[in-house]
Order: structure tokens, then sequence, then C-alpha cells
């Protein structure tokens, strides 16, 4: 018999089971007794099949134990392929930058180190964009979703406005949906126009409180900007306009998340439906060597910092668990469904997923890589062109291909990460972008435990759970 090199034993807060087993693989998933925990940490840790044969039929049955590698080679290529086929019927995401310009001074931009460009897209580029939607990603089987992005999009100019009008219009005549990535400060004055399309989502940042918001997020000019952002997402909830609000997150204003929750509580907005109004906590990070990564990385959290922080914060905070319901790698799936999602081959969407299209003409692979030269994929204005040897690294990049990940036995939880941080801090695109993967399920398992404790079998002496 062969142990699945994909088995991961992660520690449970519970002491007659001490263990949660999963394999994403056969996504399985199952609480360890404690009388058997030794057994199966000699199978996840030295490869060495248990000596009961109850437990190891109880094993082979759930997927952890197979005939021999062959086998499991095979059913990472069936498994593959269903990932394929549920990223072919996923929408990719057209980003559209009408400008690289902002009207805000965040202290963490992660664009502040690309060199100045100004301008705003012109409406002979915007027709060159649908041109090559149509041409490249019409029709499908699932239809491309339109992103504004920036820079940012929803800027106060005559020839701002006239632009994102006609992005949202053209958009609408194709029955394609829109979403808008914006800081939200003049989403109120855009309210009429992107009425005139169906709305996937509307995506702002709200770093905290007042106070906290706009110390991290100010004019240029460095005036306070949460009032008019609350204003424009007052606008979108009344609007009916699906939200995701965003946090960025680090070290200085994770302990006024619990005050901002309570603020969104007393509006209502945390008692609507998911569809209506989600949030999003994005960890901060600088995806290049800025001068912001340098002079500040103390702020910033590891990723298993910022979430063993707000497991943390949330114990004494109740309100944060009505506010973000944290994923932990698929477990909260597993705690509210009792299943695993699809083992992750890939998690960097650039260049298949995901692409990203600027006022000048030219094609990035993804939101961090725009408007730098050298990720540049091709143009669609003046004339469509993609420069093949630079998209493929980024379209064979998954689990399968780097050569890191491909006997990680945390990979299918991982995806690989990101294209272009692995790019950025390794000098490939074939190189991981690890995440920690253990201790993130650990502290899911903490976070969800009484719902796992209802939703998974347990392997005991007898392995009848």
């Amino acid at each position: 018999m062969y142990p699945s090199r994909y088995n991961l034993l992660v520690p449970f807060p519970d002491s007659e089971q001490p263990y949660l087993l999963l394999n994403p693989l056969s996504g399985s998933a199952d609480l360890v007794a404690a009388a058997e925990a030794g057994e199966i940490m000699a199978m996840t840790e030295n490869g060495r099949v248990p000596a009961n044969p109850e437990l190891a039929a109880y094993l082979t049955g759930r997927g952890y134990l197979l005939p021999d590698g062959e086998a499991e080679e095979g059913r990472l290529r069936a498994r593959e392929a269903d990932f394929g086929q549920a990223l072919a019927a996923s929408p990719v995401q057209l980003l559209v930058i009408p400008t690289y310009e902002c009207n805000l001074a965040c202290s963490y931009c992660f664009q502040r180190d690309l060199p100045p460009r100004g301008g705003i897209m012109s409406l002979e580029v915007a027709r060159a964009f649908f041109a090559y939607v149509e041409a490249n990603f019409l029709p499908a089987p699932a239809p491309p979703l339109v992103t504004l992005f920036g820079g940012e999009p929803l800027l106060a100019s005559p020839r701002q406005e006239e632009i994102v009008s006609f992005l949202a219009t053209e958009t609408a005549r194709r029955s394609l949906e829109l979403a808008v990535v914006t800081n939200g400060y003049y989403l109120e004055q855009y309210e009429d126009i992107l009425s005139q399309v169906k709305l996937r989502e509307i995506q702002v940042t709200l770093d905290g409180p007042a106070e906290v918001h706009d110390s991290r997020r100010p004019t240029g000019n460095g005036q306070g900007t949460y009032a008019a952002v609350v204003a424009g997402l007052e606008t979108a909830v009344r609007r009916g306009w699906p939200v995701n609000l965003r946090v960025v997150v680090d070290r200085a204003n994770l302990p006024a998340l619990p005050e901002l929750a309570r603020e969104l509580e007393v509006r209502g907005w945390l008692d609507l439906p998911p569809e209506r109004f989600k949030t999003q906590i994005g960890r901060r990070y600088q995806p290049f060597d800025c001068p912001a990564a340098r002079t500040e990385a103390g702020e910033i959290f590891s990723r298993h910092q910022l979430w063993e922080e707000f497991l943390r914060l949330s114990e004494k905070e109740p309100v944060l668990s009505r506010f973000h319901p944290p994923d932990f790698l698929g477990l909260r799936q597993l705690a509210l469904t009792g299943e695993m999602p699809l083992p992750l081959f890939d998690a960097c969407p650039g260049g298949k997923g995901e692409w990203a299209f600027d006022l000048y003409g030219d094609i990035y692979p993804c939101t961090a890589t725009c408007g730098r030269p050298e990720y540049r994929l091709g143009t669609f204005y003046p004339q469509p062109h993609l420069d093949m040897a630079a998209v493929a690294p980024w379209q064979q990049r998954s689990v399968r291909t780097i050569p890191a990940c491909q006997d990680c036995p945390q990979a299918l939880f991982c995806g690989g990460g990101c294209g272009a941080m692995a790019a950025s801090n390794r000098g490939s695109l074939l190189a991981p972008d690890c995440r920690p993967v253990t201790e993130l399920l650990a502290l899911g398992a903490k976070y969800y435990r009484k719902q796992l404790l209802a939703q998974t079998t347990v392997v005991t002496a007898t392995a009848t759970g």
C-alpha cells in the first residue's frame, strides 16, 4: 500500500480527537481519535502503513492509502481535469484601466513606484478593447466579467465620466456584467452612469473607523476620505448594488477592526445577505521591491501572523465573526457543508482567468503587474498582438509544472501561490510563492471547531467513526 503524499495531519483542539486528517486530492477529512493518532502520524510523516487491518481498510476507502504511486498519479490527472473544467466554466475577468491616476495618497499604495504615466483612455482605445473582447473572449461558456480598475477609475472629470459611461454602456450592450474596483470617493457622483449596466459588484476599501481610515487613505492634499467613501457605500447599498467591502490590514489598523465592524452593524449592512454585502480582509503586502516594502516592513503581517491575530481578536470581539468569516484554505466550506473544495492546482489567474488592458493599449496578466513594462504580454491597440513566449509561462504555471510543488504535500491547498510574487521574489514564474498551509489549517480548525465536530467523521479504533 502507498500512503498518499497529500495526507496532512493538522492539530485539532479536542482532547478525544487531537488531529484532523485531510487529503485534498480525495476530498476526505476525518477527525483522528487519540488511540489512532500514533499510527496515523507514522503514516503521514514516515510513510508507514498502519498495522491495524480495519484502520488500513478505512484509510484506503477514504483515499489516504492507495495501491501504489501510479494510482495516485491517475487520480491527480483526473482531478486536474476536473479543475480545468471548473476553470473553463468560470468567467474570465477583463480588467480595464482607464487611467493610472488617483486622487488618493494611500500610505501603502503598491503602485507608488510606477513611473508617472498620466492621461485618460480615449474612446478609440476603448473601442479597440471591445473589439479585442469580441475577437478573443466571445462567445464563451461563461460570459467574461469586465472590471474597472486603476489607478482610480472613478475620478471627477468630464473626460473620465465620458469614458466610464462609454465602457458601462458598451458592456451592457453586449449583455455582460461590470465590476468596479474603486476607492469610493466619487462613487456617489457616478450613480447615474453605473445604473446603465448590471453590476456584479462594487469593491470599496475602508480601512477602519474615520480616524484610522483617514490616516491611511487621505486625498492627495491630505484631506480625510472616510465620509465620502461611506456616502458612496450608502448609495451602493440603497441601489442594491453588490458591495465587496475590503479592509487592507496591517499591525497599525487591525486593533480598530472591531470598531469598524460595529459601525457597519449599526448601519444594518452586516444583516444584508452575502450576495448584497460581503467583506474581504486583504493582508497589506508589497508585491515588488518599492520604498514602502523596505521602510515599512515592520508594519506588515505574515499570513500566519495576520490570521492568528484575527482569531485572537475574534475571541474577545464576537462582532468580527459577523463582519468576516475567514476561509482558512477551504476549511470554512468543510465546516459549513461537510465537503472539501476542489484541489487547487493553480492559485494564479494571471494570463488565464484574468487579463488587464490599460489606456495605452497594453495587455498585462493581472492587477499586480499592470503598468510594469517587464510584465507586458502584448497590445490590443493600435494593433492586437500577444507575445506568446511571454504568455506561455503564465498559462503553463501550476503545481504540476512548478518543480518545487510537484512533491509538496501542501501543494493542492496552496496552488503555487501568486505568479507575480514568485517572479518578483524568486526570479521565475515557475517558482513557488509558498503559503503557511499547515499553520493556517490549524487556525481554521480552531476557529471552526464546533462546526467541524458536527460535520466530520472520526477515525476510531475500529475505523467505523
